[in-house]
């Protein structure tokens, strides 16, 4: 599904996208996600799905701020051999952190994108990578600083809110997501 919005996001923004298979991937079966944890139905756990990886091609490391305010350098996309059955999503973009950066030195353009995201969006990072020279990833539900203020001081070009249907049930700091839409 993230690879299939990703060819969305680059046919809107009119620019190619990377097929599958110029990727690095991996297979992590046995995961029990978001569903299942909430409902613990014997359906899903006989049932686990797969989480298939593809490691970006200009970097695979990100700069992360966590909850704590510590600044940590992980992998974009990581192993999830050693992750449990509800935990190999972590693989992605270091879980869900308030705050990381991706500076891609691939890209000398200046490009750059902010993602205002909850953790759907983490599979769907890594494909951006390849496109811009920055991108600023943020967790509404976990970020306390100014939405406004980080777009301006980074001279971010590009915005991309990228959440799950369920996103709309949970409370938003709508004053600053306003402020970003002229």
């Amino acid at each position: 599904g993230a690879y299939y919005a990703y060819q969305e996001f680059a046919n809107a923004k009119g620019v190619p996208a990377n097929s599958l298979d110029v990727f690095t991937s991996n297979s992590y079966e046995g995961f029990l996600g978001t569903f299942y944890s909430s409902s613990q139905s014997e359906e899903l756990k006989n049932n686990p799905d797969t989480v298939v990886t593809y490691t970006p091609l200009g970097t695979n490391n990100l700069m992360l701020t966590d909850q704590n305010g510590i600044s940590v350098t992980k992998e974009i996309v990581s192993s999830a051999d050693d992750l449990s059955a509800g935990s190999k999503y972590m693989c992605f973009i270091g879980g869900d952190q308030p705050y990381a950066h991706i500076m891609n030195p691939q890209i000398q353009d200046g490009s750059s994108i902010a993602v205002f995201k909850e953790s759907y969006a983490n599979c769907f990072i890594p494909f951006l990578v390849d496109h811009y020279a920055d991108i600023y990833i943020i967790d509404y539900r976990y970020y306390q600083n100014d939405f406004v203020s980080l777009i301006q001081e980074n001279h971010i070009q590009d915005v991309l809110f990228l959440n799950n249907l369920s996103a709309i049930n949970e409370v938003l700091r709508l004053e600053e997501m306003e402020a970003l839409v002229p």
